[in-house]
């Protein structure tokens, strides 16, 4: 799952994208981002993807990063 939150910001571009792939809505933070999304969605190599980071535990008291 994601771990980050994407919200509308007034100095940058946020926008839903509609996977085939993931069966619902996407986030994008930039115009870039958008792109490579509809890139991986109608790649037929690609099979899944996610569209935000997820969350790694590391180190000796399990940081979240």
């Amino acid at each position: 799952m994601p771990v980050r939150d994407i919200k509308a910001g007034y100095l940058n571009l946020t926008a839903k994208v509609a996977s085939n792939k993931l069966n619902r809505m996407t986030d994008a933070e930039s115009s870039l981002e958008r792109f490579f999304l509809f890139l991986l969605d109608n790649n037929p190599v690609v099979k899944h993807f996610y569209e935000q980071p997820v969350s790694i535990q590391y180190g000796k008291n399990l940081f979240a990063r």
